[in-house]
């Protein structure tokens, strides 16, 4: 998977963990998740964009292949170097993109509407695929 945030991309390091249970899925440090159907349980983003998928932040463990059930931390608060999924200019509030692990600006009526789905806020202005700060602040 490409575009995924690590900890070389993690600007400061004052940021949150909360743990989240995945079942039977190999993940990528730095992997966008977003939350599952079942209680506290967390599945890749993977560029679908649905309200029901409710931004969590990125995976910070590396998870090689399925293991069954187990616990994952996923920042939920800090400032990230993530990547642009079109536009975004200093100051938009951000949601997930319809790339994977990708963020862009909030458009749509029902991240309005549900401010649940808006992951941040854009620290910085950026193009299609280039880098950008993102203040973190899904918790």
């Amino acid at each position: 998977m490409a575009d995924e945030i690590g900890p070389e991309f993690i600007v400061n390091q004052d940021y949150h963990t909360h743990y989240f249970t995945i079942t039977n899925k190999a993940i990528t440090l730095g992997t966008m998740m977003v939350l599952a159907t079942d209680p506290r349980t967390a599945t890749p983003h993977g560029g679908i964009i649905s309200t029901a998928r409710i931004p969590l932040g990125p995976c910070t463990e590396e998870i090689t292949t399925a293991e069954g059930q187990v616990k994952v931390g996923v920042i939920g608060r800090g400032i990230l170097d993530m990547v642009a999924d079109g536009s975004i200019t200093v100051g938009a509030l951000v949601e997930l993109g319809a790339v994977a692990n990708r963020v862009r600006t909030v458009t749509t009526a029902s991240t309005v509407a549900s401010s649940s789905l808006i992951g941040g806020i854009a620290l910085e202005t950026a193009s299609d695929a280039e880098r950008i700060e993102v203040l973190w602040r899904v918790f």
